[in-house]
């Protein structure tokens, strides 16, 4: 919602806009500490951004693990899952 990607093949990108994220899925988050920061270009479509943003996280006190990097694996035969 950021303009960072296209909903239709004739959106405009807006190269400036994106978010870089601090934190990933099992590490340790400190109160007040940042999970991600936000480029945007447009305030109402930064809060859009944000509150969906919040909505995805859940935070806990016990700990998951973090999620794994591949999920399978392509070769000649099809997908193989991991």
């Amino acid at each position: 919602s950021l303009g960072a990607g296209r909903a239709k093949q004739d959106d405009v990108v807006d190269p400036g806009v994106g978010i870089y994220l601090k934190k990933k899925v099992g590490d340790a988050v400190k109160k007040g500490e940042a999970l991600a920061v936000f480029h945007h270009s447009d305030k109402v479509k930064f809060e859009t951004a944000k509150k969906r943003f919040i909505a995805a996280y859940t935070i806990g006190a016990e700990k998951v693990p973090p999620l794994k990097f591949f999920y399978g694996k392509a070769d000649k035969n099809g997908i193989v899952k991991m």
